[in-house]
């Protein structure tokens, strides 16, 4: 699995990014209507100005903008925070998958170990069936050539076609058995 950096593509394709165009658009639409509503107060002020009473569009002015700043500043934040919160999602993505890499890794390493064991294990039981079968093909050669042996000394040969425990008690001496 690749784990190469995300960019950012030109298109919406991100939420972050869908997020940021959002807020950049309530953005706008407040900044409109911070700007609207400055006009129309400053035209108040200037026309009570024009009255007599005081005029306090200056004071309108300087308050609107503030509070273009305002918005323009929480809105920035609001974005930034939204990138952070997206970078941090990505890294937590990377991390998990290559946590998950790094644990698939160990457990096919223990399982070839175990399965290294398992042949070797196997191998020594197949290696001591072989040595017994060998022991076992050399005692019954053994028996085969004493079987033999004890046929060639019987003294009749019609006793060499008898049945073998007959044809061995008649070769053997006669004793306390």
């Amino acid at each position: 699995m690749d784990t190469a950096e995300v960019t950012p593509s030109p298109t919406l394709s991100r939420p972050v990014d869908l997020a940021e165009t959002v807020l950049r658009t309530a953005e706008q639409f407040c900044q409109m209507n911070v700007a609207a509503t400055s006009v129309m107060l400053q035209a108040q002020a200037q026309a009570a100005g024009a009255v007599g009473l005081p005029d306090w569009s200056a004071m309108i002015a300087v308050g609107s903008e503030q509070t273009r700043q305002m918005l323009s500043l929480g809105t920035d934040q609001l974005v930034q925070a939204a990138q952070h919160a997206d970078a941090m999602a990505c890294e937590m993505q990377r991390n998990t998958s290559q946590m998950l890499q790094d644990q698939t890794a160990r457990a096919t390493e223990m399982v070839n170990a175990s399965m290294d064991q398992m042949g070797q294990r196997a191998r020594e039981q197949l290696d001591r069936v072989g040595s017994w079968q060998d022991r076992s093909v050399n005692v019954a050669a053994g028996w085969t050539q004493a079987t033999a042996e004890v046929m060639e000394r019987l003294p009749r040969p019609d006793l060499r076609m008898a049945p073998l425990s007959q044809a061995v008690q008649s070769a053997l001496p006669a004793g306390p058995f």
